[in-house]
């Protein structure tokens, strides 16, 4: 099985779709194949079939239910036609298909056919298995179905920069996790920080950087996030801080309706306004703008700065001001007050 450089990958499969090569890839979960295998797919303009094997039917979902035909003197076979247009077929985790469900597909990838009815449109078959004996709940393949594969090869972890940043995540935090995980972490680390669990981390980091070490799996005592965590602060320093939220709401309501922004700009907002003692007339100065934070972040900040409780006191001091009711209305509709 073919051992290449991560870098190198993607670059192959695009070629080998182009000359219709069936090919299969091995790698441990979350390490981008399927990713790859839909951008190649999308990038070469194929129609693509995605099966996730391990929850198919063999008569259902490919060779077909037996019905009787209308003079009911021979059976046809009826299964979802949507496959017959398909160009590429990938089959996500083969090895945890039942025995008979590769068997069905082993006559699609040779004969480019099922039970004998050809697939007109169909120039590649492509898959994605977990390696056997690697804590995987999978079986081994068939040899005469791994066989028909004109390609094997080995997918190690590895990072795309540019998918994360199609994703929409912030270009500074997706370069600053890409650094952490390429060069604080060791081999080891790589195969529980997974890619997929990368992006989880991306995310998160976005939302709220001090909740990165929750989304690390539950084998991850010894992974180190200090580094990560003060890169992703550095990032944020003289970018925001409460005179300047008060002086220019507009320009942050701006940046809060940024799809691409929303949710680095609202984290920080709350991290700011979380640190140290904040008065109440503070919060009406900024209402404008909290009131524009997401569900998730308003609600952060309504737990750190004990809101509701601040609500119910100021009522009768504040209760006559629009800022203070624009605050209360939001915090009723997420529950809070």
């Amino acid at each position: 099985m073919a051992k290449v450089k991560s870098e190198m990958i993607y670059d192959n499969l695009l070629r080998f779709a182009e000359w219709n090569k069936n090919v299969l890839l091995v790698g441990g979960a979350g390490v981008g194949k399927t990713t790859m295998v839909r951008t190649v797919a999308e990038e070469k303009e194929l129609k693509l079939k995605y099966y996730s094997a391990a929850t198919l039917d063999p008569w259902a979902d490919l060779v077909g239910i037996p019905v009787p035909s209308e003079n009911r003197e021979e059976l046809k076979f009826v299964r979802p036609d949507d496959i017959s247009g398909a160009e590429m077929i990938f089959f996500d985790e083969l090895n945890r298909a039942h025995a008979k469900v590769q068997d069905a597909v082993l006559e699609i990838i040779q004969y480019h056919s099922i039970n004998g009815d050809p697939l007109p449109n169909l120039k590649m078959c492509w898959a994605a298995i977990n390696p056997p004996n690697d804590g995987y709940n999978v079986t081994d393949m068939d040899a005469a179905l791994r066989d028909r594969f004109h390609v094997q090869i080995q997918v190690p972890p590895c990072i795309s920069t540019k998918y994360l940043l199609a994703q929409g995540y912030d270009k500074d935090i997706v370069d600053h996790a890409y650094t952490w995980w390429k060069d604080r972490l060791n081999n080891e680390m790589r195969e529980v920080v997974t890619p997929r669990r990368l992006e989880y981390i991306i995310d998160m980091a976005m939302k709220d950087p001090d909740l990165i070490d929750d989304v690390l799996p539950w084998n991850a005592d010894n992974i180190p996030t200090v580094y990560l965590k003060q890169a992703i602060a550095g990032e944020a320093v003289g970018k925001i801080d409460r005179d300047d939220l008060r002086n220019n709401p507009d320009k942050y309501i701006k940046m809060l309706k940024d799809d691409s922004q929303r949710q680095k700009i609202a984290g920080l907002i709350v991290k700011d306004l979380s640190g140290g003692k904040i008065w109440t007339t503070t919060l009406l100065d900024l209402h404008k703008v909290l009131v524009e934070l997401p569900s998730e972040q308003f609600t952060r900040l309504a737990t750190k700065i004990s809101l509701k409780e601040r609500l119910q006191k100021d009522q009768a001091k504040y209760g006559g001001m629009a800022g203070f009711n624009e605050i209360l209305n939001k915090a009723k509709s997420l529950g809070i007050s």
